[in-house]
């Protein structure tokens, strides 16, 4: 009798027999696996990769799911187009809550922490005008149009208004000493630099006119000729020798 019928005639007792034998040696049976592992590890790896290879080809392909084209919100229970969840980031899935939910917990989040948001967001932007201050500009004479495009009236108020305080302000900063000539041809220097170069060049007040710590003269002493993205860039916030509060 072979070992193969031997084992299928008494299966159930050869079966009990390891059972009790393992219960009773489990310390010893453990420590014997461990061993075997460890000096057969490429051996059993093959075996694995073998094994998991034949289950995977006598399996039946998965039939592809169709895309979902709706989905249930989790925090508002409301069924929604598939377009109105966010996708997550790195994956095929979309996110469990709407964007109108999602959107409306941003908002209170950001209304909770608005000194956090403050800050990250001052830092977001200084960070951005030091990689790339040239697209940065870009970007807010963009944004700028956009808004005088979509707020006309709004945007002539506002221009009207501070052209005035800003004329208010050089009549108020021009002493009865001022060399009128001298700040006429400073201007004309700047017409002069933007046809002879093609880049649209300013006068600058070195010291503006308009600052929460000093208000400079509307001076031949103070004006300079400089390229228009400088003095946007500038705008009041730096001059030479500025105090240190005010010192970016």
């Amino acid at each position: 009798m072979s070992y193969k019928q031997y084992y299928e005639r008494n299966k159930e007792r050869i079966k009990a027999r390891a059972k009790a034998y393992y219960a009773a040696n489990k310390e010893k049976c453990a420590e014997k696996m461990k061993e075997y592992a460890a000096a057969n590890r490429q051996k059993l790896n093959a075996y694995k990769t073998a094994w998991a290879r034949a289950k995977k080809s006598s399996q039946p392909p998965k039939p592809l799911a169709e895309p979902a084209t709706h989905k249930t919100c989790t925090k508002c229970a409301l069924t929604k187009s598939i377009a109105e969840f966010y996708k997550c980031s790195g994956r095929k899935a979309h996110n469990a809550i709407c964007k109108a939910c999602n959107n409306a917990a941003a908002r209170e989040w950001s209304k909770a922490n608005r000194d956090l948001c403050n800050q990250r967001s001052r830092k977001h932007h200084k960070d951005a005008r030091v990689r790339n201050p040239d697209r940065v500009r870009q970007l807010h004479r963009e944004a700028k149009s956009r808004w005088w495009e979509n707020n006309p009236e709004r945007a002539r108020a506002m221009y009207a208004a501070q052209a005035r305080k800003r004329f208010a302000a050089k009549v108020r900063a021009i002493p009865k000493w001022t060399d009128l000539e001298a700040v006429a041809a400073i201007y004309l220097d700047a017409q002069k630099q933007s046809a002879q170069t093609g880049i649209k060049h300013h006068v600058d007040h070195i010291v503006p006119l308009i600052s929460p710590l000093v208000c400079g003269l509307h001076v031949e002493h103070n004006l300079r000729v400089v390229p228009a993205d400088f003095n946007w860039s500038k705008n009041n916030r730096w001059w030479p020798d500025m105090p240190e509060p005010l010192a970016p």
